[in-house]
């Protein structure tokens, strides 16, 4: 009987990226065993596919392969790809001490200048070592595509330095033990290499933590994909990007995946370019925000679709002031909610009307990250009773209702929807739940 046991990754060693030699050309004493451990890899990918899946490789863990032989070899770090939907992937292998080089295979498109079928040393070779042996698999579907990325990055008037620039100000690692994140020594150690290519430089970055510096890096630098890649006006202010910065109306989705995201929502009461919509806003704001929103935007984590149909005013508010404090996309459910009663008296209610004009607050009273103590201060604005009362009904159902269950302390994303230009009101969008894969109107 197959042993399909989990197999963990070792604990990261603290390795300063720029202190590591980059991998030699010549054979190191790693090479044999990092090559048979990729052959061996290729067949119980082959045999996983055949009798566990399908033929297909989506949904792989690693630990599935324990069962057919294969488990992480000694020092070799190992990135599985799944791409195609789920019908073909790639693979490479590098040993993590001094001299190793890396080796791919790939199953159906030539990939790091190695054709399909055969494992082969990538060219160009990465500028630097993987921080850890271990596996990990990467679902294209589930993460930014690196090789679509990489094309829109050379189509446009992008170098190499401006992305490492540019991945100072997103959120990683710091295991070098350097204040400047992993993945920004990563991208310097591989532009410093000969004959860098974007996809090494993106790869390198990928594989020191940098998931969510690559999201920062499209959403900027690619936006829409409607025009070349270019550089955003903040690049080069040593203060980073300063908000509000407008978001992409829609994302290409040959980086973002959009449709097979959104083919995750299980949903009766949508379209599936309803569901794009709320997918690519979500993706847009949670990584502005600087979250990992390809695991995010899952439906794994609740999420609060403010809608336009039923509360247009209070979800141009939310997206106004989420524009302004990015943050505030994840907020925390608080129960029972903040006192509201010292906004009678505060300057910017001073327009409310009872049952007329209400003060609404963003965050919301019922998060952490409201109230009067908040830091930074919430939002205040005076709108529509009607609307701001219809939001605060749904968001009660959103927490005890709509298969949701947000508990006191539990983090949720709040994503207001945008408003779908040409399309009258009733033709919006409305308020949506995404709770447990389900995505649907919320009620009240």
């Amino acid at each position: 009987m197959r042993r399909h046991t989990f197999v963990a990754a070792i604990a990261a060693a603290a390795i300063a990226l720029g202190l590591v030699a980059t991998p030699a050309q010549a054979a190191s004493p790693y090479d044999a065993a990092t090559q048979s451990s990729l052959r061996n890899l290729i067949t119980a990918m082959q045999w996983w596919s055949a009798f566990d899946n399908r033929n297909r490789f989506d949904g792989l863990e690693v630990s599935d392969l324990a069962g057919w032989g294969w488990r992480p070899t000694g020092g070799t770090y190992t990135e599985i790809v799944i791409e195609r939907d789920g019908q073909s992937w790639r693979a490479t292998a590098q040993d993590t001490r001094a001299g190793g080089t890396e080796y791919t295979y790939t199953s159906a498109t030539a990939v790091n200048g190695v054709s399909p079928g055969a494992v082969r040393a990538s060219t160009p070779q990465p500028g630097a070592l993987p921080l850890a042996p271990g596996a990990s698999v990467i679902d294209v579907g589930m993460a930014i595509d690196i090789d679509a990325l990489a094309s829109a990055l050379a189509a446009g008037a992008v170098t190499h330095r401006m992305a490492c620039e540019a991945a100072l100000f997103s959120p990683g690692t710091h295991t070098a033990g350097s204040s400047v994140p992993d993945h920004v020594l990563a991208c310097e150690a591989a532009v410093a290499a000969g004959n860098a290519t974007w996809r090494s430089v993106l790869s390198a970055m990928l594989k020191a933590g940098g998931r969510q510096a690559l999201q920062q890096l499209a959403l900027e630098f690619v936006g829409a994909g409607t025009a070349p890649a270019s550089p955003p006006p903040w690049l080069g202010d040593p203060e980073g990007p300063q908000d509000p910065r407008p978001v992409p109306p829609t994302l290409p989705d040959n980086i973002w995946k959009i449709v097979r995201k959104a083919d995750r929502a299980a949903s009766t009461a949508l379209t599936p370019e309803e569901k794009r919509v709320a997918v690519t806003q979500c993706l847009a704001l949670a990584t502005r925000a600087g979250t990992d929103s390809m695991q995010r935007c899952n439906g794994d984590t609740p999420i609060f679709f403010s809608g336009r149909s039923d509360t247009p005013e209070p979800t141009q508010h939310d997206l106004e002031a989420i524009g302004r404090y990015p943050a505030w996309v994840e907020l925390n459910r608080r129960h029972p909610p903040n006192d509201r009663t010292w906004l009678r008296d505060h300057p910017a209610c001073a327009g409310r009307e009872a049952g007329v004009l209400d003060c609404d607050e963003f965050p919301f009273a019922s998060t952490q990250q409201g109230g009067a103590l908040a830091s930074p201060p919430v939002n205040l604005r005076v709108l529509d009773s009607d609307q701001n009362q219809g939001q605060g009904r749904k968001l009660a159902a959103f927490y005890s209702g709509a298969g949701c269950d947000v508990s006191d302390g539990e983090e949720f994303l709040v994503v207001p929807l945008p408003e779908r230009p040409g399309l009258p009101r009733e033709q919006q969008l409305p308020t949506l739940a995404w709770c447990n894969s389900t995505l649907s109107p919320v009620p009240g």
